[in-house]
C-alpha cells in the first residue's frame, strides 16, 4: 500500500532578531481561500499609488498596508510587524517580499503540477476532447 505524505499547507515567516533569534512567526495559508484572497490583496497593493510624504498621508496608509497584511497573513499580522519596526516603509518592504515569496512558492507548486506524467496526460486528453468538441 503507497504510504501519501501530508504536505504542509502553510509557508512559514519567521521574523529574526540580529542575534538570530525568532522574534515570531507569520504564516500564508495555502488553502484555496488563502490564495483567492492572496491574489486580491496583491492586486490591491499593486495599485496603491500613494506618497509618504507628510505625516497625514502616512496616517492613510497605515490601515491600508494593515488590511493588506492581514488578508494575506491574519488578523493581527500587521500589529506584530509595526511592532518591533514601526515604519510604514519597512512594513511595506517585508510584506513585498512576503509576497514575492508566496507567489514564488505557487508557481513552483504549479509548476511541479505541469511536470507531473500523469497530469500532463490528463491536460493532453482534456485539451483534445475539447478541441474536437468545438
Amino acid at each position: 500500500m503507497a504510504k501519501i505524505l501530508i504536505k504542509k499547507n502553510t509557508i512559514d515567516f519567521p521574523f529574526v532578531d540580529d542575534k538570530g533569534e525568532e522574534l515570531f512567526c507569520l504564516q500564508f495559508d495555502k488553502t484555496d481561500e488563502g490564495i483567492k484572497n492572496f491574489y486580491k490583496a496583491k492586486d490591491k497593493l499593486e495599485q496603491m499609488k500613494v506618497e509618504v510624504a507628510n505625516e497625514e498621508s502616512i496616517d492613510e496608509v497605515i490601515p491600508y498596508i494593515r488590511s493588506v497584511y492581514e488578508s494575506i497573513l491574519g488578523k493581527g499580522s500587521f500589529d506584530q510587524v509595526y511592532k518591533i519596526n514601526p515604519s510604514i516603509t519597512i512594513a511595506t518592504y517585508y510584506l513585498s517580499v512576503i509576497c514575492d515569496a508566496i507567489l514564488d512558492d505557487l508557481l513552483s507548486d504549479l509548476k511541479a503540477n505541469l511536470d507531473n506524467k500523469y497530469v500532463q496526460g490528463y491536460l493532453k486528453k482534456n485539451a483534445k476532447d475539447s478541441i474536437q468538441d468545438k
